[in-house]
């Protein structure tokens, strides 16, 4: 990633009507499974995320301010006109979905979406999966599914689960063992289901703060842990003005957001794979549609 090619993508964003396609496309020329493979797909993949998102929030930060939050809040996936069932793989981001079209053997058609905000899977299966009048399920077990086969939705609760027992120094598995068992999980819900088509979305993506993310000035460390604790979004029950202003919280509705790839450090194990707040990878969900 160069200077040259980052101000021509700067430049397609300020003449572009709707920005985030542009956006998604140069986003997904970040990750590269094809070239790269295990941990080391995940950290060089993240790195060159990171330093997009640091020259966005100086040099586009209406992104964050204006822009995704319009789109997280009018612009979620449309259920009602899915014909085929629908899969969410709750913390499902585009890194796991090119691993996806790589390793299916499967015809497959990736496009995006949004989360809500907070982009928690609280606020989103309230505004997008409860609210569907169609047969679904939210899988408890994954090890043990209990599907009927003609859900028309099916709400598994990987790989997020797997991904918050990532906590500091603490690996009890990887990245890249966690994507494989999401893989496996995925491929046995749709052996179960009816149809040979699906579609595979998410609630929303994460950040990884164990090596690439955007560090706060020492002086604002206290305030926005005071605010946030260890999370990523808040009730705003204070003001905040200073850190609206740089760019550090983005307000929507009723709640401040952690902006950008920001963190700071947390004590004792920590998690590590965070969301809640608005970066592209938290708020830009992957839409997979598989034929097999």
């Amino acid at each position: 990633m160069d200077s040259l090619q980052l101000a021509a993508l700067l430049s397609q964003l300020i003449q572009a009507d709707d920005p985030m396609p542009v956006i998604w496309k140069y986003l997904q020329s970040l990750w590269r499974p094809e070239a790269e493979s295990g941990e080391t797909y995940f950290k060089q993949g993240e790195r060159r995320t990171m330093y997009l998102e640091k020259v966005l929030g100086t040099a586009y930060p209406e992104l964050y301010r204006e822009i995704l939050p319009d789109c997280c809040l009018r612009c979620n996936l449309d259920v009602e006109s899915v014909k085929v069932p629908i899969i969410w793989m709750d913390a499902l981001s585009l890194r796991e979905a090119l691993l996806l079209c790589r390793d299916l053997d499967a015809d497959c058609e990736l496009s995006f979406a949004y989360s809500r905000l907070p982009s928690e899977t609280t606020f989103y299966k309230e505004a997008i999966f409860y609210p569907w009048r169609a047969k679904t399920v939210e899988i408890k077990d994954v090890n043990r599914l209990s599907l009927d086969g003609d859900e028309r939705g099916v709400w598994c609760p990987i790989p997020d689960k797997e991904l918050e027992d990532i906590k500091g120094r603490v690996k009890v598995r990887t990245q890249t063992d966690i994507y494989k068992k999401s893989r496996q999980v995925l491929l046995n819900i749709c052996e179960t289901l009816y149809g040979n088509e699906f579609l595979v979305t998410s609630d929303h993506g994460y950040i990884s703060t164990e090596t690439h993310f955007l560090p706060l000035p020492r002086r604002l460390q206290g305030a926005m842990q005071a605010i946030f604790s260890a999370s990523r979004y808040a009730e705003i029950n204070t003001k905040a003005d200073e850190l609206i202003e740089a760019g550090y919280i983005v307000q929507h509705g009723g709640h401040y957001l952690v902006g950008n790839r920001y963190a700071w450090a947390t004590r004792g194990k920590y998690k590590v794979m965070l969301h809640g707040g608005i970066s592209l990878l938290e708020c830009l969900v992957p839409v997979l549609r598989i034929a097999f």
